[in-house]
C-alpha cells in the first residue's frame, strides 16, 4: 500500500539518464507496475475454443455486425474491463505504470493502417492514469504481419513481418503508418512514459536468429520515423529472445531496451539481473516484462 499518488504534470515528463529514468524536474523514477489486458476472449466453455486467437472472437463479430459494429462492441466489452475504479486500485497498489497493449485490428478499420486511429478509448485510459498518478507504456502487443506466433498476438500461428515479401514489406509499411499516428497524437503528453515497438518480437518463431537483422533494420525504422515527429518520449526495443539479439545502441537516443521474462528458474533470474546490471553500466535502462 501506498499513499495517495499526485496527478502527473508536464513537469513529470520521462527521459533516459545514466541507464535510469528520469523526469524533467530532475526525480529518478523506478518504472513499476502491470500489464491492463483488453483480449478477446479466453472462453472456458465446451461449445468455444479456449486457445481460439486474439481475433478469432473479433472476426466473428465483424462477419456479423461489420468492422464499425465489431469495433463498438469490442469497445464497450474493454469499457466494463478496465473500468476507472481498476486504474485507482492499481494506484493504490503502490504502482506508478500500466502498460496498455496496442492491437491494430482494435485501432485500425483497414489492415494497412492508412485511416484515422480511434483514440477516444485510449486517450479515456490515458486520462484517468494521468490523474491517478500513474505512467503508461503504450505496447504494440499485435502488429500488421503479426511479429511472432503467440496466440495473445492473434497471428494464428502465422507471422510474416519479418519475411522478404511484398506483403511483409506493406505490413511493415503499415507499423509505420501506425506508429506516426500514435507519436503524432501523444508527442505532447507526459503520462505516456514509453512507446514499447513490438511485444516480443520473432518469439516462438524457428528461424528467428535468421530474421534478426531485419529485424534490428525495422527497429531503426521505426525509431526515425517517430523521432521525425516526436523527439522526447522515451524508445523501448525489446529483444527477441537472448540478450545479445539487441540491436547496437549507437545513434540510438532515449532508447530503452526491454526482456520478457516468466522467471521459471533462478538460473534465468540471475541471468536476466546480469544482463540488466551490464546494460544500465553502459547507460542503457532496461524494463522487464512478465
Amino acid at each position: 500500500a501506498s499513499s495517495a499518488a499526485k496527478p502527473i504534470s508536464d513537469e513529470d515528463f520521462l527521459r533516459c539518464e545514466n541507464g535510469g529514468f528520469i523526469t524533467d524536474r530532475g526525480t529518478s523514477v523506478l518504472l513499476r507496475g502491470i500489464n491492463l489486458n483488453d483480449d478477446l476472449f479466453y472462453f472456458s466453455k465446451p461449445d468455444i475454443d479456449s486457445s481460439a486467437k486474439s481475433y478469432d472472437v473479433f472476426y466473428a463479430l465483424e462477419n456479423r455486425f461489420g468492422n464499425y459494429g465489431a469495433r463498438q462492441l469490442v469497445q464497450k466489452y474493454n469499457e466494463g474491463f478496465i473500468s476507472p475504479s481498476d486504474i485507482k486500485f492499481i494506484s493504490k497498489l503502490g504502482a506508478n505504470c500500466v502498460r496498455i497493449p496496442l492491437r491494430y485490428r482494435y485501432l485500425c478499420k483497414k489492415e494497412n493502417c492508412k485511416d484515422n486511429i480511434d483514440f477516444e478509448r485510449l486517450d479515456f485510459l490515458i486520462e484517468k492514469c494521468r490523474k491517478a498518478g500513474l505512467y503508461v507504456i503504450l505496447d504494440l502487443h499485435s502488429a500488421p504481419g503479426f511479429q511472432n506466433t503467440d496466440s495473445a498476438c492473434g497471428s494464428n500461428d502465422k507471422s510474416i513481418l519479418f519475411d522478404s515479401s511484398k506483403d511483409a514489406f506493406e505490413a511493415r509499411n503499415s507499423v509505420i503508418r501506425l506508429w506516426t499516428q500514435v507519436a503524432a497524437h501523444y508527442k505532447n503528453e507526459p503520462t505516456v512514459a514509453a512507446y514499447d515497438l513490438l511485444n516480443r518480437p520473432l518469439n516462438r518463431i524457428a528461424d528467428w536468429d535468421l530474421k534478426l537483422d531485419t529485424l534490428h533494420k525495422f527497429y531503426r525504422r521505426i525509431y526515425k520515423a517517430i523521432r521525425h515527429i516526436d523527439s522526447r518520449h522515451i524508445i523501448i526495443m525489446q529483444t527477441a529472445g537472448t540478450p545479445d539479439s539487441l540491436p547496437a545502441e549507437n545513434a540510438l537516443e532515449n532508447v530503452a531496451y526491454g526482456f520478457y521474462s516468466h522467471f521459471r528458474t533462478t538460473y534465468e533470474t540471475d541471468a536476466l539481473i546480469n544482463c540488466v546490471r551490464s546494460y544500465k553500466s553502459n547507460g542503457i535502462p532496461c524494463i522487464v516484462c512478465k
